[in-house]
Parts: C-alpha cells; sequence; structure tokens
C-alpha cells in the first residue's frame, strides 16, 4: 500500500535501481572480456585463473620455466580454448579490475538516472544496455 505519489516515486526508483544492481553484479562475477576472449568469471573460475598465475610465477620464479615459455591452454566461457601466456595471466586480473570499473561507472550513471527521473514510466523504461 502506498501511502503518496512520492513514496510510490521512491518506491519505484528503489526497485528498478536494485533491479540494475543485480544486472551489473551478474555481468561482474560471470563472464570477462580479455584480449578478445569472453571468460568464464564466475568465482570458481575466478578462483583457477588466480590459482594458474600464482602457479605460473612460482614455475617462473623456481626455474622451472621461462616466463617467455609458459603458457597453458585455457577453456573460454564458449568452451573453445586459448592459449594463454604468463603475461595473460599476469594481465587478466587488470582486465578485471577495468571491466568492473566500466560496469560501476556505467551503474553510477544509471542510478543518477533514476534517482533525477520523475516520471515513473520512463524510470520502469530504463534498462541495462
Amino acid at each position: 500500500l502506498v501511502e503518496s505519489p512520492e513514496a510510490l516515486l521512491a518506491y519505484v526508483r528503489e526497485v528498478k535501481w536494485e533491479e540494475l544492481k543485480a544486472q551489473r553484479d551478474y555481468l561482474e562475477t560471470h563472464q570477462l572480456y580479455y584480449n578478445g576472449m569472453i571468460l568464464d568469471y564466475d568465482e570458481r573460475s575466478a578462483l583457477k585463473l588466480e590459482i594458474a598465475s600464482t602457479g605460473a610465477t612460482g614455475a617462473i620464479q623456481n626455474g622451472l620455466v621461462q616466463e617467455s615459455d609458459f603458457a597453458i591452454e585455457w577453456t573460454l566461457k564458449d568452451n573453445t580454448t586459448a592459449r594463454l601466456t604468463y603475461k595473460d595471466l599476469m594481465l587478466i586480473p587488470l582486465a578485471a579490475m577495468h571491466y568492473s570499473d566500466s560496469l560501476h561507472q556505467q551503474g553510477r550513471a544509471y542510478r543518477e538516472q533514476i534517482f533525477a527521473e520523475t516520471d515513473i514510466t520512463k524510470i520502469e523504461a530504463i534498462h541495462w544496455e
């Protein structure tokens, strides 16, 4: 039960903002674009990438392999594979940081749009693109 038009507007804004945050969070935690590839990036996949990065660093630091020779076949989101080098494993976290930041910047812009708008129909028409 809504008490006033202002309360209804506030409610619609909050619901829309929660919807867009959920979309942002899904995008942030399910895939990652890196060097023309789409990697799985759920919690488990991110951990596997971290383990691969740590393992590669250990192998190189202990002289088991040269940095320039290190590579690992990695299964991508579409189940194809790609050869990831040591440099790739070092740059993927940077790509994740930039991707996350871009999603949060986009989210902040949507939030500003939602809370600046006074027309409920226009608020409801806002969608993550």
